[in-house]
């Protein structure tokens, strides 16, 4: 009887535990698309409070959240605008949001690309180079340690 009686009284206090997690949180899920209508895999679906995720193959996205009055939604991916915007949550348990991005374009500079009459093939100058990188990584490696060493004897 003693076991019986202590398996329920686990059962139970498991149980209320999770439905008291369950009031804090707020379960989000959604579609990331373009204006097309085709899904945006691998979007970055972020809130207010640094808690990401990202669009599934089918653009589809779930998280969960802490209950506040609003929380603000982001969306973002490569070669479309940002969508950010703030949901009234009120007594809603689980929200759907779905995300219509519109495709941006960037303009850049004209860029000219010339040959020269060396060869490509000669490896002598790429030697040189990869030292002087070397070289510069090193000088600021010993800066950086010389700076925190600094740091700790004035403090």
């Amino acid at each position: 009887m003693t076991v019986f009686f202590k398996f329920v009284t686990t059962a139970i206090l498991l149980f209320s535990c999770s439905l008291l997690h369950a009031q804090n949180t707020i379960f989000v899920f959604g579609k990331v698309s373009d204006n097309n209508g085709e899904s945006l895999p691998n979007a970055l679906v972020y809130t207010s409070q640094q808690q990401n995720t990202v669009s599934n193959i089918a653009g589809y996205y779930q998280l969960d959240t802490d209950r506040q009055d609003s929380i603000s939604l982001g969306v973002q991916f490569i070669g479309y605008q940002s969508i950010d915007t703030t949901i009234a949550t009120e007594d809603f348990d689980t929200i759907q949001i779905n995300f219509q991005l519109s495709p941006t374009t960037f303009d850049f500079p004209e860029v000219t690309v010339r040959a020269n009459e060396q060869n490509l093939f000669d490896r002598s100058d790429w030697v040189i180079v990869d030292y002087v990188i070397w070289a510069e990584k090193m000088a600021l490696l010993l800066y950086a340690r010389w700076a925190i060493a600094r740091a700790a004897t004035t403090q």
